[in-house]
C-alpha cells in the first residue's frame, strides 16, 4: 500500500447514502407521461460487477488478466446481454448513476511529498458514466451531456476512466436500472517499481576548464547549469519518485518589472519532460520525477559576490538492477561484436518483452554539487594601445564647423575583470601662446553600454558593458588634440590631427592594396592605391609618389589610381616586407607624408608555399561559407562562417602582422546544432546601436541574433526572443544576404526566393524578434524563382545605390544558381515600400565581350562595387566581372520583369594569384567601407583579399582544413 495514494473509502460512505435516495430516479426526475417503460434487467453474470486489477509492467495489457500498467485505463463493465430489449416503440426507460459528483484524488502538477497532493476532482460523468450506443456514441462522459435513458436498441455499459498513474485506488459506482440496484468496483494495484533504476550522471562542463580536466571558478551573476544526462527511468508508468533537495540557504535579490523585490534562493532545481528543455518542456512540479524526465540544477549566482562557494545535493533512493544478460544478434541472427570485438550484450526479455531481472538492491545516491565564484579582479585583459595610437583615422581627419561637429569614435574592447571600474575621459591641446600641452574640457567624451555620451568623471562600467570614447575634432587645419581615456589604473592617450587647408595645395595620398597586414607565397606582389593633389591632378606624375623610395609604375591623374609592382623574389620564407608610400614633391605643396601622425604603410609576409598557416596560429577550418566584415574601427574585423563545421570565428586585422590577434571561435564545439548558410553584422549602425551578429541555418528556416559584446559570455541568441523560425517568419535554407547602407534591413537568399527582413532598433536586447512581426522576413520575390524551373531558389545578394541625397537609388541584385550547378542567372529590381511577390524581377542579359551568352557555373556568390559601378561573381577558382552602369536603365525598361532587352558585359577576371592557389570561392564580398574585395575558399581554407581592378591576390588568413 503506497501512502501517497490512500484507497478513496469516502466513496462508499457516500455511495450508500446516495443508494437510500436513489428510488424514484435520483437525479433525473421520471417523466410523468406514458412513454416510460421497463425494459428487461441487466444481468453482469459474466463480467461480474467489480475487479480487482493486477500491476504489470508490459507495455501491451492482456484483457483477461484484468491488467494495470499506470497508463490511462478504461474499464467497461457490460451486461451479458448489452443491447437493451423490452420496451416498446417509442418507449424511454430513466436509469439512475449514483456517485459522488467529485473524489479526493492526486494533482498530476504536484508531486506525493507536497501537503496538497489530493485534490478535488470530477468524479461523477466523468471519471464513472453511462456508456449508451448507438443513441449516443461515447455518451454520459464529461465531453458531452450526461445520458439518463435508454430506448430498445441501445448497447449499455458502465464504464470507470481511470486517469494514468492513478495507483492503489477504489473507484465505486451505484446504478438502478430496470427496479434493480448494482453496485460496481474497480481497484487499482499499488505501483510495482517505485525507486528509479541506476544512479544519475550531470554535465558538469559549465564549471569545467575548456578541456574538462579541471573545476574552475566561474564569474558571478549568471545561472550555472547541471543536467542530467540520461532521463529517469525504472519506475512504474506515470508514477512520481519524490527525492530531496538540500542547499546552502543562500538568497538574493531579484527587481521585478514593476520595481518590486523578490528574494529568491540560489539553487533551484527543475523538471522537464525532454533532453532539449524548452519552457514547454518544463514539468510543473520539482521535487519529485517520473520516467523520461530530466533534471537541471541551477544556481543563480549574484552579482558581485566574489570568491563564494555555494552548494547543494539531492538525496535519493535507487535501485540497482541486474538484468539476465546475453549477446545482441543482428536482423540475420549473427551475433554483435563492438569495434574492440568484445560481445554487444543486452538484456534478456521475457515472451511480453519485459527485461528478466536477476536482483534488485535498495542503495541511496546522494548527488553533491557545488560552485565557486572567480576572487574579486580590477584588472582587466591588457589592451594594446596601438589600436588608438595606429589608427589610421587620426591622421587628415575632418575639421568641426558651425554647421557639423566632426568626431571620431574608438570601441574599447574591456574583457578579463568582474567588478565595477570608474571611467573618465580627458583631453590636451597646444597652447598657441606657449606651445604647450594644456588641458581641454568638452572634447571627448564616453558612452557606457551605448547610452549618451558624457565627460562627467567616475561613472562606473559594469563586467559585459561596452565603452565607446567619442573625439570631437577641433576647428582648424592641421591641429592636433591628444585625447585620453582612464578605466580603473588604467590610462590611454594617444593623438589625433586634422587635414591641410584645402585651399593650400595639398596632396594626399593612400596604399589601397594590399590589406594593411598580409601574406603572399608569389614572387611578386601589384600594390596600387590613390593619390590627389587638390589643385588639380594634372599636376601630378608617377614620380612623384614612391614605393620605398622607388617611383610607382603607373599613375592615372583621371581616376587618381597608382600602382607599383614589387618583386620580392629575394625575401625569404617568413620574412615580413614592409611597404611604405612617400612622396616627392616641392615645396609648394602640402604633402600627405609629411603631416600624417603615421607612415602610409602595409605588411606582407613571404609564406614559404600555399600551405604555410598565416598568422602561424590560424587553426583549421571546415568548408568556410561565408565572411561578414566590421569596418566601423580603424581596423576590420572579419567573422567568418563554416557550414558543417558550425562555427563564427573572429578575425582582427591589426596594425602590423606581429599585432594580429589570433583567430577567435565565438561559439562551443557543440554549441551551434545547424549549419550555417550565411552570416551578416549590422555593420553600418553607429557602434552605439550594438554589434549583432546574424546568422542563418542552411538547414530549414531558422534564423539566430548574438549581442557580439557579450562575449565571452555569448550566447546563441542576444535574448530568449532573438530568433526568427518557421516559413512565415523568415526563408527555407537561407543563404547569403546583404546589409542596406543605412543597417535597416537585411536581404536573405535561400531556397523559397528573395526576402528582406526589418531590424527594429528600438526593441529591447535584439533588434529581430520572433515575437515582433515587424521584424519578421516579408518576400520581394518568389515567382522569379520557382521549383518549376531548373532554378530553385537564391544563393546570394548585393546591393547597388546610385546618386547621392534625394536622388540616391537603392538596386537589389541577387544570383540564381541552377540545380544542376552549371550555370547562373542574375536578377535585379529597386528598392520598394511594397513589393508584389508575384511580379518577377528583371533577369539581366549576360553576354561577354563578343555577344555571346555567358553561363558562370558554380557560381556561389556576388558582390557590387558603387564606385566602379560593378559586380563581382565568384564561380570555381575564378571571378566574372559585370559592368552594371546601364542597370537603372535596365530596371526601368522592364517594370514586370522578365528577361532584359539590353545587355549586361561580363568578362572573367585574369587573378594574379600564381602560387596563391584557389580552390573553391565560396563567398565574395566588398563592405565594411574596404576598397577591395575579400573572398572566402571552402576548399583551401583561406581568406583572401582581391584588388578588383588589378586582380592580385593576398592571403588574410591561410588555415589548415578540418
Amino acid at each position: 500500500m503506497i501512502s501517497k495514494h490512500p484507497r478513496l473509502s469516502p466513496i462508499a460512505t457516500a455511495l450508500s447514502a446516495l443508494l437510500l435516495t436513489a428510488c424514484g430516479g435520483g437525479d433525473t426526475d421520471t417523466p410523468s407521461n406514458d412513454r416510460s417503460g421497463e425494459p428487461n434487467p441487466l444481468t453482469f453474470t459474466e463480467a461480474g460487477t467489480s475487479v480487482e486489477l493486477s500491476y504489470t509492467t508490459a507495455a501491451q495489457l492482456i484483457a483477461e488478466n484484468n491488467e494495470f500498467n499506470g497508463e490511462a485505463l478504461t474499464v467497461a463493465f457490460k451486461p451479458d446481454n448489452p443491447v437493451i430489449s423490452g420496451l416498446d416503440d417509442f418507449q424511454t426507460h430513466h436509469f439512475t448513476l449514483t456517485a459522488p459528483q467529485s473524489i479526493q484524488a492526486p494533482d498530476p502538477d504536484k508531486c506525493p511529498a507536497d501537503p496538497d497532493y489530493l485534490i478535488d476532482t470530477p468524479y461523477k460523468n466523468s471519471l464513472v458514466y453511462a456508456n449508451v450506443n448507438p443513441t449516443a456514441p461515447n455518451s454520459g462522459h464529461a465531453s458531452g451531456d450526461p445520458v439518463t435513458s435508454v430506448l430498445n436498441g441501445d448497447e449499455f455499459s458502465l464504464n470507470f476512466a481511470i486517469p494514468g498513474g492513478f495507483y492503489d485506488m477504489t473507484f465505486e459506482a451505484g446504478l438502478t436500472f430496470a427496479g434493480q440496484t448494482y453496485n460496481f468496483q474497480v481497484v487499482t494495484p499499488p505501483a510495482g517499481d517505485t525507486l528509479r533504476d541506476d544512479t544519475l550522471e550531470f554535465d558538469r562542463s559549465e564549471i569545467l576548464s575548456k578541456d574538462g580536466s579541471e573545476v574552475i571558478a566561474v564569474a558571478d551573476g549568471q545561472t550555472i547549469s547541471f543536467v542530467s544526462t540520461m532521463p529517469i527511468r525504472g519506475l512504474s508508468n506515470q508514477f512520481k519518485s519524490d527525492f530531496e533537495l538540500v542547499s546552502d540557504q543562500d538568497t538574493y535579490i531579484v527587481e521585478n518589472d514593476d520595481g518590486s523585490t523578490e528574494v529568491r534562493p540560489v539553487a533551484t532545481i527543475e523538471v522537464f519532460s525532454h533532453s532539449k528543455m524548452t519552457k514547454n518542456d518544463l514539468q510543473p512540479y520539482s521535487q519529485c520525477a517520473q520516467n523520461g524526465d530530466y533534471l537541471r540544477i541551477n544556481f543563480n549566482l549574484p552579482d558581485y559576490v566574489f570568491d563564494q562557494t555555494y552548494r547543494a545535493q539531492i538525496a535519493w533512493p535507487y535501485e540497482e538492477v541486474v538484468y539476465d544478460m546475453i549477446q545482441q544478434q543482428d536482423d540475420d541472427g549473427n551475433p554483435v561484436w563492438d569495434e574492440q570485438g568484445n560481445a554487444v550484450m543486452i538484456p534478456r526479455r521475457d515472451e511480453r518483452n519485459i527485461p528478466v531481472v536477476l536482483s534488485r538492491q535498495t542503495k541511496t545516491q546522494i548527488i553533491p554539487f557545488e560552485v565557486t565564484t572567480e576572487a574579486r579582479d580590477t584588472e582587466f585583459d591588457a589592451i594594446d594601445g596601438a589600436i588608438f595610437s595606429e589608427d589610421p583615422r587620426n591622421s587628415g581627419a575632418k575639421i568641426s564647423t558651425e554647421e557639423k561637429v566632426e568626431e571620431l569614435v574608438y570601441s574599447v574592447n574591456l574583457q578579463g575583470y568582474n567588478e565595477k571600474l570608474p571611467v573618465s575621459v580627458g583631453a590636451k591641446m597646444l597652447d598657441p601662446e606657449t606651445g604647450e600641452q594644456v588641458p581641454v574640457t568638452g572634447q571627448v567624451l564616453y558612452s557606457i553600454d551605448g547610452r549618451f555620451f558624457t565627460d562627467e568623471p567616475e561613472a562606473l562600467i559594469e563586467p559585459g558593458q561596452t565603452l565607446q570614447i567619442k573625439v570631437l575634432m577641433p576647428s582648424d587645419y592641421v591641429t592636433s588634440i591628444w585625447p585620453s581615456f582612464t578605466v580603473g589604473d588604467q590610462s590611454f592617450e594617444w593623438q589625433v590631427k586634422t587635414k591641410a587647408d584645402p585651399e593650400l595645395p595639398v596632396l594626399e595620398a593612400n596604399i589601397e592594396f594590399p590589406a594593411p597586414v598580409s601574406a603572399t607565397a608569389s614572387n611578386t606582389l601589384i600594390l596600387r592605391g590613390r593619390a590627389n593633389l587638390n589643385t588639380g591632378n594634372d599636376g601630378l606624375s608617377n614620380d612623384q609618389l614612391l614605393v620605398n623610395g622607388n617611383a610607382v609604375d603607373s599613375y592615372d591623374p583621371e581616376t587618381g589610381i597608382w600602382t607599383y609592382e614589387a618583386d620580392i623574389g629575394n625575401y625569404g620564407a617568413g620574412e615580413q616586407i614592409e611597404f611604405v608610400l612617400t612622396s616627392a614633391v616641392d615645396s609648394t605643396i602640402t604633402p600627405f607624408d609629411l603631416i600624417n601622425l603615421r607612415p602610409v604603410k602595409v605588411q606582407v609576409e613571404k609564406l614559404e608555399s600555399k600551405n604555410t598557416l598565416f598568422p602561424d596560429d590560424a587553426g583549421a577550418f571546415s568548408d568556410l561559407v561565408d565572411v561578414a566584415v566590421d569596418g566601423r574601427g580603424g581596423f576590420p574585423i572579419f567573422y567568418l562562417a563554416e557550414y558543417t563545421g558550425k562555427q563564427v570565428t573572429e578575425l582582427v586585422m591589426g596594425s602590423s602582422i606581429d599585432k594580429m590577434a589570433t583567430p577567435l571561435a565565438l561559439y562551443g564545439s557543440t554549441e551551434l546544432q545547424k549549419k550555417i548558410g550565411g552570416i551578416t553584422i549590422n555593420n553600418y549602425r553607429p557602434v552605439t546601436d550594438g554589434n549583432y551578429l546574424i546568422r542563418h541555418a542552411w538547414d530549414g528556416p531558422h534564423l539566430r541574433v548574438s549581442d557580439l559584446k557579450n562575449y565571452p559570455n555569448l550566447s546563441v541568441m542576444a535574448t530568449p526572443d532573438a530568433y526568427l523560425q518557421g516559413l512565415g517568419n523568415t526563408i527555407w535554407s537561407a543563404r547569403q544576404t546583404a546589409m542596406s547602407e543605412d543597417g535597416n534591413t537585411v536581404y536573405v537568399t535561400g531556397n523559397d526566393g528573395l526576402g528582406r527582413i526589418t531590424m527594429n532598433y528600438n526593441l529591447a536586447g535584439s533588434p529581430i524578434q520572433n515575437n515582433d512581426s515587424t521584424t519578421h522576413r516579408k518576400w520581394i520575390s518568389r515567382k522569379t524563382f520557382g521549383n518549376t524551373t531548373n532554378f530553385g531558389g537564391t544563393v546570394s545578394v548585393d546591393l547597388l545605390y546610385v546618386g547621392e541625397g534625394e536622388a540616391r537609388t537603392e538596386y537589389i541584385v541577387t544570383l540564381v544558381q541552377s540545380n544542376d550547378a552549371s550555370k547562373a542567372r542574375v536578377y535585379a529590381t529597386t528598392k520598394k515600400d511594397v513589393y508584389d511577390e508575384n511580379v518577377p524581377m528583371t533577369q539581366l542579359n549576360l553576354v561577354d565581350s563578343s555577344g555571346n551568352p555567358v553561363e558562370l557555373p558554380d557560381s556561389l556568390s556576388i558582390a557590387i562595387d558603387d564606385e566602379t559601378q560593378a559586380a563581382f561573381i565568384s564561380f570555381g577558382a575564378q571571378i566574372a566581372k559585370l559592368d552594371l552602369s546601364n542597370l537603372p536603365s535596365i530596371v526601368e525598361a522592364s517594370p514586370q520583369g522578365g528577361m532584359a532587352i539590353q545587355t549586361t558585359e561580363t568578362q572573367v577576371m585574369t587573378l594574379s594569384s600564381s602560387e596563391n592557389t584557389i580552390g573553391r570561392l565560396s563567398a565574395v564580398v566588398m563592405e565594411g567601407g574596404l576598397p577591395y574585395l575579400v573572398a572566402t575558399d571552402m576548399t583551401e581554407s583561406a581568406l583572401y583579399a582581391i584588388d578588383h581592378l588589378t586582380g592580385e591576390v593576398v592571403y588574410l588568413l591561410q588555415a589548415a582544413n578540418k
